[in-house]
């Protein structure tokens, strides 16, 4: 076996198995480049990070081509482990074998104590879950993503104004979520409109899309406090009347106007 290893952020240690002479695999070449040894081969296989196998020939060629595949003979039919002399195959040990990795994310072989990691593909941001990836102006935490709008507006039109961007109003439904929202959009002094709504019956919170609240709260002590006048939920950090608000939500009246978080 001969072993490569790179010393850096996103540091690669493969080991490459025996050659198999006279043999090549074909359907599953990702690069064909012109080298002038085996070893440059070699090389450029630990260098792509979707390289698992590569074939090399003819030996004897003064422009011996360098295939490089995401797959080996293992992962795949007979069919396409040929015979063909003069080349030569070689793959490594490849921890991806097993499929390792969820159906929508790309397993690459070498990387981290396990011996491979897990790529999103295209379109999808790195993570645990591979969401979709959230546009510039929006902030990403699990499978959502989160915009806050500073300029003002009622309740109900800064409903509107998410309903507009393809989200909501944000629905909170953990401390990390709340946790979240603080330390990403809350200042000192922030007070801004969450998706909690008593309109239609008095003290039955309802979530904007529908959804009752339940599980999660963190109301403030103090809090809800309007009765029959206060009917909209907003979210505070900094001191308030009556007290101090760390990311701990309120009930004010609809028609005040408040800039917004948006979730989708």
């Amino acid at each position: 076996m001969h072993s490569l290893l790179a010393l850096n952020n996103n540091c690669r240690t493969i080991q490459f198995e025996p050659v198999t002479k006279d043999k090549i695999l074909k359907n599953h070449v990702i690069r064909n480049i012109s080298v002038q040894s085996q070893s440059q081969c070699q090389s450029n296989c630990f260098q792509e990070p979707n390289c698992v196998s590569y074939n090399y020939g003819p030996l004897h060629s003064d422009t011996p081509t360098c295939e490089l595949s995401n797959r080996t003979h293992l992962q795949v039919s007979s069919s396409d482990f040929l015979q063909k002399r003069e080349y030569i195959h070689q793959h490594i040990k490849n921890s991806c074998e097993g499929s390792p990795c969820p159906s929508n994310t790309l397993c690459q072989a070498g990387f981290t104590n396990r011996g491979y990691r897990c790529i999103c593909v295209n379109g999808l941001e790195q993570g645990a879950n591979c969401n979709e990836a959230c546009s510039e102006d929006w902030r990403s935490f699990q499978s959502s993503c989160y915009h806050l709008t500073t300029g003002e507006k009622s309740w109900n039109n800064a409903k509107l104004k998410c309903f507009t961007s393809g989200a909501q109003l944000v629905k909170i439904d953990s401390s990390e979520e709340n946790d979240f929202i603080k330390t990403t959009f809350l200042a000192d002094g922030a007070d801004y409109w969450i998706g909690l709504t008593d309109e239609e019956t008095e003290g039955s919170w309802k979530w904007s899309g529908g959804s009752i609240l339940e599980g999660f709260q963190k109301w403030h002590q103090s809090q809800p406090n309007g009765n029959t006048w206060q009917n909209c939920g907003g979210i505070r950090m900094g001191s308030f009347w009556p007290g101090n608000f760390d990311a701990e939500w309120h009930d004010r009246s609809c028609e005040e106007l408040r800039g917004y978080i948006c979730e989708k």
